[in-house]
């Protein structure tokens, strides 16, 4: 018995040497780090080629044994989403015929050794082939339709080329009306010629109807003005809750929140007064100014309904002593020359907005004001509203030729406002009151040139500023469209591209996103 307990005990002790051996004659190999460099969010249009070329970094140096895979699916689909390869190369070269919207897009690259991998997560957004920006211009007298796209090609005469003849005659404004959730997307051409201009489809620039058809009750006169809305853009397009027609000074209002149809505009809400063709609008907070009464008023609304026919009084609260506000937003006894939302104080916050406002019956810089007020998101909500604060109100001081300013574009990034003269484009910073001229036209389209029209993208904070450009008296195709790249003091930074004498004197843009 004792010789087999020896034998044992002797043979343990061996595989635990044999053990002891074997561990320390492993080789260590170092982990291929990978990671995956260089590529952001971008947007391409339909039908072109997606080219995309990472950088890839490896904590082992060059390894030719990658893997790599380039998938997308469109976003916000959820479970239900179709998962569609791009390609299984290093370099991606697609040709993209998805449809238009926002697609979730990823790059994984695996060390076929090891199983390890790096994966990059970014969003492409696939426009559709005319999305872009739709340019209304005036050519003896005749309102012409163009279209630069996201490719950068520029179309002229789209509306003419589909139907052989203008929309009519002194054009005013345009404005694409896209509400995706009840399949409603139409095109908007107004003319102040006493019969309001025309509806087009998106796609091909058809006519559909003449603008008295978009009212129950046809407005009279009918002098359109602009149209503006309360809208959020998704992948699948624009939603509106709130859209608006400022007809001859009135509103006409529509409400989409729970239509399951294609409303037309109501009737003018009642009233005397007549609105400034620009609105301050914010989820629930819909606010307008009267250039007749000279105050603010909003438009009253419940959990995404309309619930009055009637201008109302900016809510301030009770006992609010007038006196000492910075201004009184119910009788400011001014007329407004241009408002719009300004940028925002932090994340989640509506911001502010700023307005230039004028001694009624003057023309004179010294008779000019800034005014800064808050946009909340909840200023016309029933029983729950915020209110109404004004900021600022001072004389304008150091914005030469501001007076005699024939555009305007307000930043939503920075606190400026750009404005233009004669062929000189200027920033104005809203907080300090100084200016300073930022772009001549003349060094890029020649001597006679005017700034016409200055736009900014409605649905993106963006830096870059398209401006119009035209002769003035010319009956041919003097417009020129420039995209400038604004740096966040205000200055021009560069000169993407000039589309030189494309159009007519413009006289409106919008942006059209499907």
């Amino acid at each position: 018995m004792k010789n087999i307990l020896f034998i044992s005990s002797t043979f343990l002790m061996l595989i635990c040497l044999s053990c002891m051996k074997e561990l320390g004659s492993y080789d260590y190999v170092e982990v291929n780090e990978i990671e995956i460099d260089s590529i952001k969010g971008l947007s391409i249009t339909q039908y072109d080629t997606l080219r995309i070329t990472p950088t890839i970094r490896q904590s082992v140096g060059e390894n030719s044994d990658l893997e790599y895979l380039w998938y997308w699916y469109k976003a916000g689909a959820g479970e239900n989403a179709e998962i569609d390869t791009l390609s299984q190369e290093k370099d991606l070269v697609y040709y993209v015929a998805a449809g238009p919207g926002l697609y979730s897009t990823r790059l994984k690259v695996t060390d076929r050794k090891t199983g390890l991998f790096a994966r990059k997560e970014f969003d492409i957004s696939v426009e559709a082939e005319n999305s872009g920006l739709l340019i209304l211009s005036e050519v003896n007298e005749n309102a012409n339709l163009s279209l630069l796209n996201m490719a950068g090609v520029f179309s002229q005469d789209v509306y003419y080329a589909a139907n052989g003849e203008y929309a009519g005659k002194y054009p005013v404004a345009i404005a694409d009306i896209d509400n995706s959730s009840t399949d409603l997307h139409m095109i908007v051409i107004m003319c102040n010629d006493g019969k309001g201009g025309v509806v087009t489809e998106p796609t091909g620039f058809n006519k559909i109807s003449n603008y008295p058809e978009l009212f129950y009750v046809s407005p009279s006169p009918i002098k359109p003005e602009t149209y503006c809305a309360v809208a959020t853009l998704y992948s699948s397009g624009m939603g509106i809750t709130y859209d608006f027609m400022i007809n001859n000074g009135k509103l006409h209002y529509r409400d989409f929140q729970y239509a399951s149809y294609e409303p037309l505009f109501n009737p003018e809400v009642q009233g005397d007064y007549s609105l400034a063709p620009w609105a301050i609008l914010e989820s629930n907070s819909l606010i307008f100014y009267d250039n007749k009464n000279y105050c603010f008023n909003v438009l009253k609304c419940s959990y995404g309904q309309l619930s009055e026919t009637k201008l109302d009084p900016v809510p301030l609260p009770d006992g609010t002593d007038l006196e000492s506000l910075e201004f009184n937003p119910r009788d400011l006894k001014l007329e407004m020359v241009y408002a719009a939302k300004g940028w925002k104080k932090q994340d989640g916050d509506a911001g502010f907005a700023y307005g230039i406002f004028k001694t009624p019956g003057t023309t004179d810089l010294k008779d000019m004001y800034c005014l800064k007020f808050n946009i909340g998101y909840n200023m016309s909500m029933l029983g729950m509203g915020e209110y109404f604060t004004p900021y600022f109100k001072r004389l304008v001081l150091g914005a030469t030729n501001l007076d005699k300013a024939s555009a305007f574009a307000m930043s939503r990034i920075d606190p400026y406002l750009y404005y233009a003269y004669k062929n000189k484009i200027y920033s104005y910073d809203l907080e300090y009151d100084k200016a300073k001229e930022i772009y001549d036209t003349d060094t890029i389209v020649g001597q006679g040139a005017n700034v016409d029209y200055l736009y900014f993208r409605p649905d993106v904070e963006t830096v870059n500023m398209y401006v119009a450009t035209s002769k003035s008296n010319s009956t041919d195709k003097t417009g020129s469209i420039h995209l400038l790249g604004l740096g966040r003091n205000g200055d021009v930074l560069r000169v993407d591209t000039v589309y030189q004498n494309v159009c007519g004197k413009v006289v409106g843009m919008a942006y059209k996103n499907r």
